[in-house]
Order: C-alpha cells, then sequence, then structure tokens
C-alpha cells in the first residue's frame, strides 16, 4: 500500500470534489433545460385545449341553430 502525504490526499479529494461539482453543474443545467421544454410544451397542450374547447362550443351552437332553424321551418311548412 503507497503512503501519500497529505497534501497529495487533499489535492485528489479536491480534484475529486470539483469533478463531481462539475458534473452536478452539467446535470443541472440539462435538468433546467429539459424544465423549459417541458413548461412549453404544457403551455403549447394548454393553448390546444383552450382551443379545442372553443371550437366544441361553436360546433354545439351551430347544430342547435340548425336544430331550432329545421323546427321552425317544419313548423311554417305544416301552417301554410
Amino acid at each position: 500500500m503507497s503512503y501519500l502525504p497529505k497534501t497529495d490526499l487533499l489535492q485528489q479529494s479536491e480534484m475529486t470534489l470539483k469533478a463531481q461539482q462539475e458534473e452536478l453543474r452539467v446535470a443541472n443545467e440539462e435538468l433546467g433545460e429539459k424544465a423549459d421544454i417541458l413548461e412549453n410544451q404544457k403551455s403549447l397542450l394548454e393553448k390546444a385545449k383552450t382551443e379545442t374547447e372553443t371550437k366544441a362550443r361553436q360546433i354545439e351552437l351551430t347544430s342547435k341553430y340548425k336544430s331550432e332553424s329545421l323546427l321552425i321551418c317544419r313548423m311554417n311548412c305544416v301552417l301554410h
């Protein structure tokens, strides 16, 4: 077993810690980028959901008005 002087051990530990710190910094940066992407996707999904709900309400109203118009037309045809 080789014996390293205390300063060598400290330097080795410091280098190891710096390497780990850099790995953590890179991983944290990547996670931040992924979080931004997910937030953007969430925003796009919310917008699409809102647009779909709006279109569904428009279709529902259009269908209702068509049904009412057909009913009125039939009633007029029966009366005349």
